[in-house]
């Protein structure tokens, strides 16, 4: 089960996450539209647990961050794969800075973390590790800060988009298509939600660089769009 604990304090939900565990499930962690900071997920699960336990001391940090990570790969039916730092398994790890102001004093790490992180406490950390990737030669990157503040110098720089309307349209028939069904409004609001909080958030807000190429997708087809961004790829770089 993937607990969603930042969105369900947000709609007033609480799930009876220590009755599920006792019956045998899988308590994962999770993030969606509303709340994309797993951190935030992490330490509204735990005191949302705790307060519903009515117990100062269960769960521990250490619990949720098992939730988080070890839980997560479980139950997505990975957990032989990834979930945890073992031999043959595969793995992501990002490393922490403790002497960042809000982690002081870090007397247990995993609760400092927990309890006063930031998702720019990882954030920082990732930028080093995918700038030296982008230093070994040729390689493309996707993500919204990529040609703002990961790869400020890159060669290439596409900034593809389309109306918040046609983000909803496309999100309503990604899920009809798997047999889910929500109203387009709601997608739309949720969506015009996330993209107020990208673009104001302080660390790498969402906006496109000045030299990006701007591509407005509404109306293409996947096919279309992979055209268009091809053809700019295979243009000369101007000298």
């Amino acid at each position: 089960m993937s607990h969603t604990a930042a969105m369900a304090a947000r709609r007033a939900a609480a799930p009876p996450i220590q009755a599920l565990a006792a019956a045998g499930c899988t308590i994962a962690m999770g993030s969606d539209n509303m709340a994309e900071d797993m951190v935030e997920v992490m330490r509204t699960g735990l005191f949302m647990e705790r307060v519903a336990r009515q117990d100062a001391q269960s769960p521990q940090p250490e619990d949720v961050l098992e939730w988080a990570a070890r839980n997560g790969a479980r139950a997505l039916g990975h957990g032989n794969v990834t979930g945890s730092l073992e031999v043959g398994k595969k793995a992501d790890f990002f490393v922490v800075d403790v002497r960042r102001p809000n982690l002081v004093p870090a007397v247990r790490i995993v609760s400092a973390f927990v309890h006063n992180g930031q998702a720019s406490d990882v954030r920082s950390a990732m930028v080093e590790q995918q700038r030296a990737l982008a230093s070994r030669g040729r390689i493309v990157m996707v993500g919204r800060d990529i040609g703002t503040v990961v790869l400020p110098d890159a060669e290439r720089k596409i900034f593809l988009t389309a109306s918040a309307a046609e983000r909803a349209r496309r999100r309503e028939e990604e899920l009809a298509a798997r047999g889910e069904h929500r109203p387009r409004p709601e997608l739309l609001a949720e969506i015009l939600r996330r993209d107020e909080l990208d673009s104001h958030r302080a660390v790498a807000p969402l906006r496109a660089a000045d030299d990006a190429t701007i591509v407005e997708t509404d109306g293409m087809s996947v096919r279309e769009a992979l055209g268009r961004v091809l053809s700019l790829v295979q243009r000369p770089v101007a000298t």
